[in-house]
Formats: structure tokens, sequence, C-alpha cells
């Protein structure tokens, strides 16, 4: 392999294990009424028993829904974005992408003046010997830039796949939060009258 750059602590390595397969698990957004919201375990420590009063709650669904569907949209196309970039970069780095492979050894046969060689001949030896001489230096310059470049592509997908999975995450965290809000609705009750109702 062609010497690579003794700075580049990654050169040459593979980070294909970074680099995951994406897909959205949504067709379309659930409703917040099929489902009851997440559970988070909290502490170790007491639960309280005085809850604040939260005052008035506005939660506007319709807009939260219409966030959810543009989200999930934009999400689907940058998955399908994504996926392309990641076949696009796996070809390149599992094949003879960035110079000619390394030119098969010469016949030795092929290099012994013989007594019925002409100049034309001779001529095309050396021209045989110059060409696998520069594929050659060519190959070794693409074996260094690929030791190179392909880390540097495989962790650059890895961050966008991080950030796809971060507005996944969000786009959960959304609707999770009108799963909250749903829930909070069908579990209320109102306060019975107070003392009796003379009629």
């Amino acid at each position: 392999m062609a010497d690579t750059n003794p700075n580049d602590s990654d050169a040459g390595k593979d980070f294909s294990g970074l680099v995951p397969n994406m897909g959205v698990s949504w067709d379309s957004i659930p409703s917040f009424n099929d489902t009851e919201p997440p559970t988070t375990k909290g502490g170790d420590g007491a639960s309280p028993t005085e809850v604040a009063d939260s005052g008035p709650i506005l939660y506007d669904a319709d807009t939260a829904r219409a966030t959810e569907n543009t989200l999930l949209t934009q999400g689907r196309h940058a998955v399908a974005d994504y996926e392309n970039l990641r076949h696009a970069v796996e070809a390149a780095v599992h094949t003879q992408f960035w110079g000619p492979a390394h030119p098969a050894a010469p016949n030795p046969e092929d290099n012994i003046p013989s007594l019925n060689n002409n100049s034309s001949n001779a001529s095309q030896v050396v021209f045989d010997q110059q060409v696998r001489e520069n594929q050659e230096k060519l190959a070794q310059a693409g074996e260094k830039a690929a030791a190179e470049i392909n880390p540097m592509m495989q962790k650059a997908l890895a961050l966008i796949s991080n950030s796809i999975e971060l507005v996944g995450n969000y786009l959960a965290m959304l609707h999770a939060s009108g799963q909250a809000y749903s829930n909070v609705d069908r579990v209320s009750r109102f306060p019975g009258p107070p003392g009796s109702i003379k009629r």
C-alpha cells in the first residue's frame, strides 16, 4: 500500500460499523389517542406529595400535528437521500474507484531480445513497460487517496445519520407531548358542585 499521511490517524481504517442503514418507521403520524404517552423512570427519591398548580394549559393540537407531518415528510426525504449517498460511498469504498488496479507483472519472456526482434518490437516492449510503470504510479496514488478519503466519507455518513436520528427523536418527542396532553384531557374530571344544590 502507498504511504499515507502520518498526521491522519484514521487513514486506512474501516468505519463501516458506524454507518447504519436507515428507514422510516411511520407511514403516517399515529393518533394521539391510540397509545399512552411513554413513561420515564424517575429517580430513587421519594415522590412529591404536592404538585404545583400549572395554571391553564394551552396545547395547539392542529399546529403540533401539522409540524409532525412536515417533519415526517422531510425525514422521509432525508433518509432516502442518505441511503442513496450511503450506497454511492459503499461502492467507492469497496471497489476500484480512486485509481486503476496494479498492473499485472510482465511476462519475463517478453523482455528477452531475440534475433528476430526488430526495432518496432523493441519499441513496443519499452512502451509497454512505461505504461505499466505509469499505471503502477496511478494505482499507488489511488490507494493513498482511498486510505485517506474512505474513512472521512464513512465518518461524514455517520454524522449525517446522527443528525437524521435527532430529527426523528424530536418528532417522537413532539408526538409524545400530544399523547400526554390527550391523556391528561381524557382523565381530567370536573370537581363536584360545592355544597347542596337548591332547586
